[in-house]
């Protein structure tokens, strides 16, 4: 198996997709480490050695969480395969794993070009499914995905740095929210 190389998409053996944002050396062993991203809930990034990886699969010993039939630990996947409903778990693990990514038809819209922590932003139906969202975008948005969430929100936000400009979208959906819910109220 090759080196990952950053924005690869990889499937683990256990169905959920991950993305690939750089390999890095350990300082004091020099091994190799794959930083990756998950591609649902939190988005949250690991680190794991290259050989663990890259590792072939025991069959004996991972049988029965292999639902994906993989040999190896991590297998490189098509970018289009984020469109495949994610294997189901349980209600209450698949919502928060999925952190509202999915549509109700189970799957990302063909073809709309959208980073799919966008896409779940866009799908979340509460704010603090969007909170957590923008969380997990910390130290890796773009201007593109500011712009976009921002206009959905019905925002403007200045152009500037995408993690200031991050903060202050999360800043004017928290005002926007507390004001909507005094006059929803009437506090």
């Amino acid at each position: 198996m090759t080196e990952p190389k950053p924005q690869e998409i990889y499937r683990h053996f256990k169905g959920r997709y991950y993305q690939v944002i750089t390999m890095a050396t350990k300082e004091d062993t020099e091994e190799r480490l794959v930083i990756y991203q998950a591609l649902y809930g939190n988005y949250g990034v690991y680190a794991r050695s290259l050989s663990s990886f890259t590792e072939r699969l025991d069959p004996a010993r991972y049988a029965s969480q292999n639902v994906t039939g993989q040999t190896f630990r991590f297998e490189k996947a098509d970018p289009d395969a984020l469109r495949e409903t994610p294997p189901r778990t349980g209600r209450a693990q698949e919502k928060a794993e999925d952190g509202g990514a999915q549509r109700g038809s189970g799957s990302f819209p063909q073809e709309s070009g959208l980073d799919p922590r966008v896409e779940a932003f866009l799908d979340a139906s509460s704010l603090q499914d969007k909170l957590e969202i923008l969380t997990g975008l910390r130290g890796r948005v773009t201007n593109e995905m500011v712009d976009t969430m921002a206009i959905a929100s019905g925002i403007e936000i200045d152009e500037g740095d995408p993690g200031e400009r991050l903060e202050e979208l999360r800043s004017c959906l928290l005002t926007i929210e507390k004001y909507e819910q005094r006059r929803k109220y009437g506090n």
